[in-house]
Formats: structure tokens, sequence, C-alpha cells
């Protein structure tokens, strides 16, 4: 009788530090911050300019930084892990299109961080402009823009683009990790290049 005593002592013991434990939150890395687009504040116009010298204007209208809860429900209780993120819409006053930008820090085992969401595992930046993924571990370009020598660039091509501004527009985008867009092909063969940063 004094042995079971005892494992029930120790169970609820157990029982009540694992309910003191709080669940994880993943928040953007101090050295990834660059990658955020810090200079995309509200009111921020980026303006591109054609080889015709026609003008579009994307005026920033949205900043937004938040914690975010992935939930997922088990038989008796549900368990979840928290994850920073970061919000960025590009508007168009003329065709009242918008781009989205979405930042996230999530973890890169996801089923070990459902499982064991008491306990911190590796994470990595992710991020997503209309909908099409940011390969932050793609070999990078070096492009000139304006006089202004890029050396983190991704090409991204325009099949991928299904929704949002660039949508039936761009076929080819190029993105800095760093700055932000900096220059488009749209489907006439006019390029967009930034002229202001």
């Amino acid at each position: 009788m004094k042995r079971i005593k005892i494992l029930l002592f120790f169970a609820a013991v157990l029982l009540f530090a694992a309910c003191d434990k709080e669940n994880v939150t993943y928040y953007f890395r101090e050295k990834e911050a660059d990658k955020l687009l810090p200079l995309y504040t509200v009111g921020k116009i980026l303006t591109f300019k054609n080889e015709l010298g026609e003008e579009r204007q994307l005026k920033v209208t949205k900043s937004e930084q938040e914690i975010r809860a992935e939930v997922w429900h088990g038989t008796y209780y549900s368990y979840y892990f928290s994850y920073e993120t970061k919000y960025i819409v590009l508007s168009e006053s003329i065709s009242q299109k918008e781009c989205f930008f979405y930042f996230k820090q999530y973890p890169i085992d996801v089923e070990k961080a459902k499982l064991q969401n008491f306990h911190k595992f590796r994470s990595h930046l992710l991020g997503t402009m209309d909908d099409v993924s940011l390969d932050f571990k793609k070999t990078l370009l070096t492009r000139n823009v304006n006089g202004v020598n890029y050396t983190g660039v991704l090409e991204l091509q325009g099949a991928t683009f299904s929704r949002g501004y660039f949508s039936g527009v761009a076929e080819v985008i190029y993105y800095d990790i760093f700055q932000g867009l900096i220059e488009f092909h749209d489907t006439s063969k006019h390029q967009w290049k930034l002229v202001n940063n």
C-alpha cells in the first residue's frame, strides 16, 4: 500500500509539473529581421517605371506583426504551438489590385513540434508573395536596377502567380530578399523597374 501511495504521489507531481509548462512560441530571429521588409512601412510608395516612361505606384497600406497559434485537437485535449507572423499589403490606386506578403517563423519538423509542443525545435523563416513561395535558401542572383546593385535577388516565374496583383500581369518578378520588389516584366514584355527605394 505504501508503494502505491508513493507511485500516486510521483504521478501527481509529474501531472502538475506538466500542467505548468507553457506551449512554445517561435519568434522571428534577429538575424532574419532584415528579410521582413522593414522598409515597407505604411504609407511608403514604391514607384516603378518601364522603358516607355510609364509609371506604376504601389503603396504600403498594411504592415502588421502578431503571434498566431497552430492548434490541433486530440482525443482528450487540444495542443498547439505559437509562431510570429508579419503581413504586408501593397495597393495600386488605379487598378485597386493588391499584392500580399506573408512571413512566419515556423518549426522545420512540424509533426515533432505538434507532438511535443512544450519543447522548442529548430525553426526557419517562411515567406510568400501572393501565395508564391519565397525560397530564402535558393541561390540568389545579382541584379542592377537603375544603377543600384542588388545582391540577394530571387527570380520568380509568372506561371505561379495565381492570385493577387501579379496574377495575369507579370511573367517574371525580381525580388530582393532585403529590399522587396525591384523589377517585374509584364505579359506585354515591358520591364518595370523600381526608381525609388
